[in-house]
C-alpha cells in the first residue's frame, strides 16, 4: 500500500483505498476480506497513509448494496472519515442500490465496471450523477466509473493474466482514457 502511495503521488494524484470492514464469509460462503480491519498493525498503516495524502472508501461487504444499515456501520468501522464507497465483487442492484448508497450519504460511489475485463460498464467515463427512476431524480452522490477491478487481470475466476501480459494488454487502455504515455516496465 505504502508503494502503490508513493508512486501515484509521484504523479501529483491522490490514492485512494477501498477498505472492507467485514472479515466474516458471507452467508452463502463467499469470501469477504482476507484480514481485519480492526487489527491494530493495519489501523496504524491506514493512518500514515491517510496523513501522506491518501483517502480511505468504504468496500461494502457483501450484502450490503441492499442493506444500509449495514453499509452504515461498516462506514462507521474506517480508521479514518470515508466519503466513498465501492461495493464487494461489484454487487449492484439498481432498484435498491441507488437508494442505500444516498441514504448512507456517500459522496461517491465507484462500483459501476466489470469483475470479468476492464471496461466502462456503462460504456461513460465520466463521473456523473445516476438518475433514480424509482424516485424521478438525479442522485445527489457521484457515480465515479470503475475501469478495472484490482482482481480481474490476474484472479482464477477472471482473466488469469501474468503481469507483464496485464500491462501489455491493459496499458494502451490507459493510455486512451488519460491522455498519459506510458512505457513499458
Amino acid at each position: 500500500m505504502e508503494l502503490v502511495q508513493q508512486t501515484v503521488a509521484g504523479y501529483d494524484a491522490k490514492s485512494t483505498f477501498f477498505l472492507l470492514p467485514e472479515h466474516c464469509p458471507a452467508s452463502n460462503g463467499t469470501p469477504n476480506a482476507d484480514y481485519k480491519l480492526a487489527a491494530t498493525a493495519l489501523q496504524w498503516r491506514f493512518k500514515a497513509l491517510v496523513k501522506q495524502g491518501a483517502e480511505i472508501a468504504v468496500h461494502g461487504s457483501i450484502g450490503t448494496a441492499v442493506d444500509r444499515h449495514r453499509l452504515a456501520r461498516e462506514q462507521t468501522q474506517m480508521p479514518a472519515p470515508a466519503a466513498g464507497n465501492r461495493f464487494h465483487y461489484l454487487s449492484w442492484e439498481p432498484r435498491r442500490t441507488l437508494a442505500v448508497v444516498e441514504e448512507v450519504g456517500f459522496a461517491y460511489d465507484s462500483t459501476l465496471g466489470f469483475a470479468e475485463h476492464f471496461g466502462f460498464r456503462n460504456s461513460y467515463c465520466l463521473p456523473f450523477r445516476p438518475f433514480d427512476f424509482t424516485q424521478g431524480r438525479a442522485c445527489t452522490f457521484l457515480e465515479i466509473p470503475l475501469n478495472v477491478m484490482d482482481a480481474t487481470l490476474h484472479h482464477p475466476n477472471y482473466l488469469q493474466l501474468a503481469p507483464t501480459k496485464s500491462y501489455r494488454l491493459y496499458c494502451p487502455c490507459f493510455r486512451k482514457s488519460s491522455g498519459l504515455a506510458a512505457s513499458a516496465p
